[in-house]
């Protein structure tokens, strides 16, 4: 639980950021609104999707390759320079690109525009420039987020909102102003207020120019060389992501490029139908940023968490409670429309609302994309990325296809059936090939149990507004079944939710040995796993109710066996040694960990996974013997000097008396003859229940310490 309640704070604070820069954004929507003419609205919406959807080209799935690989590796600034330098050069050589077909570009964006001058050859320039720089910005953000520093990102993320919205207010509102109030100053000459779209672009370049200043210390950190042995893997991992980043953002954005081709009528009216679904699109943000701030926070922990035992328990855990937060957030908007329906910007553009009747339709297609996000995790740990490329690709042609043949009847309203049909599908795809590569076990039926009342609950107040109920009834009936849904939901989830909100590592003092044994039993009381430190007399009643108790001791033979394992003091401080002794090796691919170690003993544990199976899916014997190899090896070192000697195994038997499918086994080496040059040694291999799976013996030689040439 501790481990989901850091990952809920890290969300916390992206969303907090995200949340606070969308209010700030908000501030926009009424000006952009009354401001611009709708075909230049439209137009700013289209130049947006084209930049969501050409920055996937520019980051090229590092992002995600980057958390991959950093996380499972001890030089993570290797990684982190590789993967920046990678997506600079990728930046900089297609914005160029971009800078130098800018022509051609125009041409093509005017293509059936009746007034060429919506469209100007500075908005390619400005596009290609932003680009550049928000793709240079985003391995430094992945860094910060691998680094557990969301304060920080949260700060940064804030800045660029303030920027935006700075030089917004003061391009559209204080320097037409100021040139009305002064029609002879020398600035006026410089200041085009005809070309509003324009400046909204420049407030843009200089957010994004802050953000890449603020985060400089992450870019003097950059290493001026690629690693050319990571660079390989890295993007083979990243390549199927760009794919299904490509996908993604079609079934993100195309909808309102494909609107602009498919709706008929004018090229005008088009634009103004994209700016009304752009306005009503907006009103979704709010499952977007929910959505969003879990994904800032769940990528990097959900790869911290792979190699724990719980990993699967965790990630269905997070499932559920992001399923509750997100249905509290459908309610939250879809139920009180007529309060939100104001950020559309109606005061000037009341024809808006026309597109109001599609936001829920968008939440719920938010809801699944979410789900999605979180399914998404067995790809990325199995490095079948391919998959998740081909399931995302799935979603695009769902989306190309369902707008192909519905915008002409239904307009913007297709856009919103094909949201909802592309991410559930994704959803559904996601789910059912998850469950054969990476089973994990995902409460499936009180999930969809939720996403069902939410969408209840909102049916019924949209039948009682379309029966004209009068707008100050609908409000209390939004706010009731707001609470009703809080309180099924409190009511079924009490359990778990004591848990998360209970105070935990509390410090206790100058505690007695009953008082620790009642303490132990409280916790098992409410299915907590504790483990237990202590010296093996006073504490051997709490020793023995923990699920794992540990002793500590000068002397082993002191000591009663209420403990689980006994360690030798004298032998403690070794274990970093051991530790030490198993790095790029492969003891730390088989994830072989010392656990203990005494006077002429070691123990080392290994968990009983696919990597370790055989075809017919039980411990394979030669992981057997790796295992007992390693502990008797490293046993050995207990009696030499490393830097004077080194250890060979030069002969092994084993007997294999029982099989094993998962959990783990534990090597145990005990010494049978200590010479001068030649060490034997007994492993015994057991399981979590101490019941033998092998036993073994090895023969190790000590060597001198070659010294070896440098060159």
């Amino acid at each position: 639980m501790a481990s989901l309640k850091k990952l809920a704070s890290q969300t916390a604070y992206y969303g907090l950021s995200s949340i606070l820069g969308r209010m700030l954004n908000y501030l926009l929507v009424p000006l952009h609104t009354r401001v611009l003419p709708q075909q230049d609205y439209g137009v700013i919406g289209e130049f947006y999707a084209y930049i969501s959807f050409i920055n996937i080209i520019f980051l090229f799935g590092m992002e995600t390759a980057f958390f991959r690989f950093a996380s499972q590796s001890e030089d993570k600034n290797k990684i982190y320079s590789t993967a920046f330098i990678t997506v600079a050069w990728i930046a900089i050589l297609f914005s160029s690109g971009i800078a130098i077909f800018a022509q051609p570009i125009l041409t093509w964006l005017a293509t059936g525009t009746l007034d060429t001058s919506v469209y100007q050859i500075s908005y390619v320039y400005l596009l290609a420039a932003i680009l550049a720089i928000d793709a240079m910005t985003a391995i430094p953000f992945a860094k910060i987020r691998l680094d557990n520093k969301p304060k920080k990102f949260a700060g940064i993320r804030m800045a660029n909102i303030l920027v935006y919205v700075f030089f917004n207010f003061y391009f559209l509102v204080f320097c037409p102003w100021y040139v009305a109030e002064n029609p002879s100053s020398f600035w006026v000459s410089f200041y085009q207020a005809s070309d509003s779209v324009f400046y909204i672009f420049v407030a843009n370049l200089l957010a994004s120019i802050t953000t890449l200043l603020l985060l400089y210390k992450e870019i003097l950190q950059v290493q001026l060389r690629v690693a050319m042995d990571k660079l390989k893997p890295m993007l083979v991992y990243a390549l199927p992501l760009l794919f299904a980043g490509l996908a993604g953002m079609v079934n993100e954005t195309l909808d309102r490029i494909l609107l602009k081709f498919y709706l008929p009528g004018s090229i005008e009216s088009r634009l103004t139908q994209i700016g009304i679904y752009n306005a009503a699109y907006k009103l979704s943000i709010f499952m977007t940023l929910a959505t969003q701030a879990f994904r800032m926070a769940a990528e990097p922990f959900f790869f911290k968490q792979a190699n724990k035992d719980n990993a699967g328990e965790t990630y269905a855990k997070i499932m559920h409670f992001f399923i509750i937060v997100c249905s509290l957030c459908f309610l939250g908007v879809v139920l009180f429309l007529d309060i939100w329906k104001h950020f559309m910007g109606i005061n000037k553009h009341p024809e808006y609302l026309q597109g109001l009747f599609i936001v829920p339709i968008l939440m719920l297609a938010k809801i699944f994309l979410g789900i999605y996000y979180n399914l998404s995790v067995w790809y990325k740990l199995t490095n079948k990325t391919k998959t998740g490329a081909i399931i995302t690709l799935i979603g695009a042609v769902l989306t190309i296809l369902v707008n192909y043949l519905l915008i002409p009847y239904l307009g913007y309203l297709a856009c919103a059936i094909a949201t909802v049909v592309c991410y559930g599908s994704m959803m559904v795809i996601s789910f059912i090939q998850g469950q054969k590569h990476y089973p994990i076990p995902y409460d499936i039926k009180n999930g969809s149990l939720y996403i069902a009342i939410a969408v209840l609950f909102f049916g019924i107040h949209y039948s009682l507004r379309m029966a004209n109920t009068e707008l100050y009834l609908l409000h209390p009936i939004g706010i009731t079944l707001l609470l009703a849904y809080g309180w099924i939901v409190a009511k079924r989830e009490k359990k778990e939710l004591m848990k998360f909100f209970s105070q935990e590592n509390h410090l206790h003092f100058n505690q007695s040995p009953s008082n620790k044994l009642d303490f132990i039993v409280s916790l098992q009381k409410h299915n907590s796993k504790v483990i237990m430190l202590g010296d093996g007399l006073n504490d051997a009643g709490a020793l023995k109710a923990a699920n794992i108790g540990i002793s500590v001791t000068e002397n082993t033979a002191y000591f009663s066996p209420a403990s689980d394992v006994i360690m030798d003091a004298s032998m403690f401080e070794k274990l970093p040694s051991f530790l030490q002794f198993s790095k790029n090796t492969l003891m730390e691919t088989l994830e072989i960990e010392y656990i203990d170690a005494g006077e002429g003993f070691l123990v080392a544990k290994m968990p009983v996974n696919p990597r370790v199976h055989q075809p017919m899916g039980l411990l394979h014997g030669g992981a057997t013997v790796a295992l007992a190899e390693s502990v008797g090896s490293a046993a050995s070192l207990m009696f030499v000097n490393p830097e004077l000697s080194e250890v060979r195994g030069i002969e092994i038997s084993a007997n294999h008396l029982k099989s094993k499918r998962d959990g783990f086994v534990y090597g145990t080496a005990k010494i049978i003859h200590q010479g001068r040059s030649i060490h034997l040694w007994e492993i015994k291999i057991t399981d979590e229940a101490g019941k033998m799976i092998s036993i073994c013996k090895l023969t190790n030689m000590i060597l001198p310490k070659k010294v070896r040439n440098s060159k």
